[in-house]
């Protein structure tokens, strides 16, 4: 029941958590002035390579309505920083409590459409139940989700993790977009039993919350670790099963384990 989806090869430094400078998309759009009938929004970057069999630039897009609501930004300092090759210099879209690919980096083109544009980005970026479904839905808002780094060291081979005898802290981080976190569980018994870890305060209003739990591990034995998030409109992440089958794994938020 499970597949492997080959995409893009994400490393450590794929999520994060930043302070952005720039103005805002509604600002802009308001003064460029849009024209009756105007429904989306087409972003294009300067990335380009070779994917769905053909040459094609990185493109995604927002509704009208969503880009107008103010908070959605075209951005080049980052941390008070300029912006770095890396993360889209000189100027890209930042779009807070959504999914990092809505961000397009390395802008170079805003166009504004009447609606009907479908890229392949937009495909890619879908929750669906196979290869054509024809009611995939386009990832956009960031559910909650529980992070955490894992004590101890790796075995080489298995990965399977070492730890000695004693209290560990275990620390990670949980985010839900705008939305306000509640709390977050942790578990050593894959979920069989779990406790509330310490939750600090968020880091903004689309900023991520801090959390550590103080694990008491056993003199011997395997433990399973697990974590998960609730926000405060009662929402967590999705219980462990494969019940529904998601053909690329987009949106899935089981627990870390």
């Amino acid at each position: 029941k499970h597949r492997f989806w080959t995409h893009v090869p994400w490393g450590v430094d794929s999520f994060g958590c930043a302070e952005w400078t720039g103005c805002s998309l509604a600002d802009l759009l308001k003064e460029a002035g849009l024209k009756p009938g105007a429904k989306q929004v087409i972003f294009t970057g300067a990335d380009k390579g070779v994917e769905g069999g053909k040459v094609q630039h990185f493109q995604r897009s927002l509704s009208v309505d969503d880009a107008l609501l103010g908070h959605v930004m075209l951005v080049y300092r980052m941390n008070g920083e300029d912006l770095k090759p890396a993360h889209g210099a000189p100027l890209r879209i930042i779009v807070p409590g959504w999914y990092g690919m809505a961000s397009v980096k390395w802008l170079t083109s805003i166009e504004v459409t009447e609606g009907g544009w479908w890229g392949h980005q937009m495909e890619a970026y879908s929750f669906r139940r196979a290869a054509d479904d024809p009611g995939r839905v386009p990832l956009t808002q960031l559910p909650v989700r529980a992070l955490m780094a894992p004590p101890g060291f790796p075995d080489f081979f298995s990965r399977a993790r070492v730890v000695a005898p004693g209290t560990h802290r275990v620390v990670g981080k949980v985010w839900a977009g705008a939305v306000g976190i509640d709390r977050v569980e942790f578990s050593a018994d894959h979920g069989k039993t779990w406790a509330n870890a310490t939750l600090e305060r968020k880091t903004g209003l689309f900023g991520w919350a801090t959390w550590h739990y103080d694990w008491v591990t056993p003199a011997e034995g395997t433990c399973i670790l697990k974590c998960r998030g609730f926000d405060t409109k009662g929402r967590s992440q999705d219980e462990p099963g494969d019940d529904d089958f998601n053909w690329t794994g987009m949106g899935d938020t089981q627990p870390q384990m």
